[in-house]
């Protein structure tokens, strides 16, 4: 009897005492690595013209129409860090200065936002920098926000590519 006191004396030693205390403690330490991983990678906000009503967003898209009603497009071209930007449709008086919006998919520390300067009637100019291989969604719009065109490009395509009023909304993240 003494010595079945002295075996249980010693729970440590036992092997099943450990695999019952580290089960739990490995489910805690999981647990806190994950809350510090959504913590440090938070979603973004939902950008774009949308409004929420209830538990539901809806988009505005007067911005959308208003560039389709005067048959905005653009003809963009990126070379060396410079953007060049060619506007076509029917303005009365084309706008001084147009925001030019690179918007990274996923990552809102990632987008680049430029202003481009008006060099003639229809030409634009700004500095955009190295965009590297994402597909970038694109929005363009004056700085009074009256209107607004919005696209897909990459990097992978070639440097230049078109926005127009038809495509739509890729203002938002997924």
């Amino acid at each position: 009897m003494n010595a079945h006191l002295e075996k249980s004396a010693s729970w440590w030693k036992e092997p099943m005492v450990w695999l019952i205390i580290a089960l739990p403690m490995a489910a805690v330490v999981a647990g806190i690595v994950t809350v510090a991983i959504a913590a440090r990678n938070a979603d973004t906000l939902v950008q774009g013209d949308f409004r929420k009503e209830g538990l539901t967003l809806h988009q505005s898209t007067e911005r959308d129409q208003l560039a389709a009603r005067l048959g905005l497009s653009a003809s963009l071209r990126v070379h060396d860090g410079k953007l060049r930007v060619r506007l076509h449709g029917r303005l009365d008086q084309p706008p001084e200065r147009l925001a030019l919006s690179f918007v990274h998919p996923t990552d809102a520390s990632r987008d680049v936002r430029t202003h481009l300067v008006r060099l003639d009637a229809d030409q634009y100019e700004g500095q955009v920098g190295d965009l590297g291989g994402v597909g970038w969604q694109v929005v363009m719009e004056p700085a009074d926000n009256s209107w607004r065109l919005a696209g897909r490009w990459s990097v992978d395509q070639g440097d230049t590519f078109s926005l127009s009023a038809g495509q739509p909304d890729l203002s938002t993240r997924p």
